[in-house]
């Protein structure tokens, strides 16, 4: 049987908010996972772009992937999107000449 509880450490024991079903002297396996905060999950990424900006807005003339365009300067000597069929359903096996 498995079940998510929420406790808290208090004395040294975890004390289970809710009654459990078990019997007494019944031995489990925990597995302690601390909540996460309840941050706003773009504070990470707001600001981070050229324009300098820290709210998060940006002007009309920015375009978001001109930050990431050319990023990757090595790649696979085949495109993978003309084969991306044949490679996701493995409807043909890959050749030497490409796609």
């Amino acid at each position: 049987m498995s079940t998510i509880i929420k406790a808290t450490y208090a004395d040294g024991a975890l004390k289970p908010k809710e009654p459990l079903a078990l019997q007494e002297g019944a031995e489990v396996e925990l597995i302690v996972m601390t909540p996460l905060p309840d941050d706003d999950p773009l504070d990470a990424v707001i600001g981070i772009g050229a324009s300098g900006r820290t709210d998060g807005a940006v002007g009309d003339d920015h375009d978001p992937l001109d930050e990431v365009i050319g990023i990757c300067k090595e790649g696979p000597d085949i495109s993978l999107a003309a084969r991306h069929d044949d490679l996701l359903y493995g409807l043909r096996p890959p050749t030497a000449e490409g796609p």
